[in-house]
C-alpha cells in the first residue's frame, strides 16, 4: 500500500509539473483508479513495473525531459498491453 500512495503522489506531482491543466485535473479525478490499478499491479513480481516507474524518476531528477518522456511513453505502452491483456482485448 506504501508504493500505491507513492506512486499516486509522484504521478500527481507530474501532472501539475505539466503545467497542462486538463492534465493535471484528469489526473485528479483518476487518481481512485489509478491507485486500484496500481495496487493490483505493482504487487505482483515481474515485468518491471516498479523499474518502469523508477526510469521515470531518474530521467525528471536528471532535468532530462526528453528521455523522461520517452520513459513515460515506454511506461504507458506497457500498462495499456496489460490493460488490454487483461480485459482480454490483448
Amino acid at each position: 500500500m506504501r508504493r500505491c500512495r507513492c506512486c499516486s503522489r509522484g504521478l500527481r506531482a507530474l501532472a501539475q509539473a505539466s503545467h497542462n491543466s486538463a492534465l493535471a485535473g484528469l489526473q485528479a479525478r483518476l487518481e481512485t483508479l489509478v491507485a486500484v490499478w496500481i495496487r493490483q499491479n505493482i504487487r505482483k513480481p515481474g515485468e518491471g513495473r516498479l523499474a518502469e516507474h523508477e526510469a521515470v524518476l531518474k530521467a525528471v531528477r536528471a532535468g532530462s525531459a526528453r528521455a523522461a518522456r520517452s520513459a513515460m511513453h515506454a511506461h504507458m505502452d506497457s500498462a495499456t498491453r496489460r490493460l488490454r491483456a487483461r480485459l482480454g482485448r490483448g
